[in-house]
């Protein structure tokens, strides 16, 4: 009986490292080719911002700029950006890999893995360099801690 729940304690630790392993390693973007790229201007009642104002970055700027962000798995660093109406979506080949992809003009991105087990979460966070792609870049959580 004691093995059964050490097989499955393995499975489940095995699947759950399977799942977020995207997360935890780096992610080499110098090789992604944009298989679709739209920008969507989705203004609502809520939002402050007009998107008009917004210059999002070129389909050619995307690999360089997904190079650029930094990957994070902290929601805390993830929660310091605002959420706009403001985006680009489509999708990207990474090595052999195809993920749909979504860059807020609130200064963060998310790929979202086909087979959805893995999203993985880029943040500007404070990088002036970048704020040319985005309407805020966001802070840092190391700044309150």
């Amino acid at each position: 009986m004691l093995s059964k729940h050490i097989g499955i304690l393995l499975l489940f630790s095995f699947y759950f490292f399977q799942a977020t392993s995207v997360l935890r390693k780096k992610i080499d973007f110098s090789a992604v080719k944009v298989i679709s790229y739209e920008v969507k201007h989705n203004r609502s009642n809520q939002d402050s911002i007009d998107c008009r104002s917004w210059n999002p970055p070129l389909e050619s700027e995307l690999p360089q700029l997904f190079g650029r962000l930094n990957q994070t798995s902290d929601e805390a660093d993830y929660e310091h950006h605002p959420d706009y109406s403001c985006l680009v979506k489509g999708e990207l080949l990474i090595v052999k890999d195809t993920y749909r992809f979504e860059i807020n003009a609130g200064g963060y991105a998310h790929l979202f893995s086909k087979n959805k087990k893995n999203t993985i979460r880029l943040c500007a966070n404070n990088d002036s360099t970048l704020k040319k792609y985005f309407l805020s870049v966001g802070y840092d959580s190391s700044d309150f801690r």
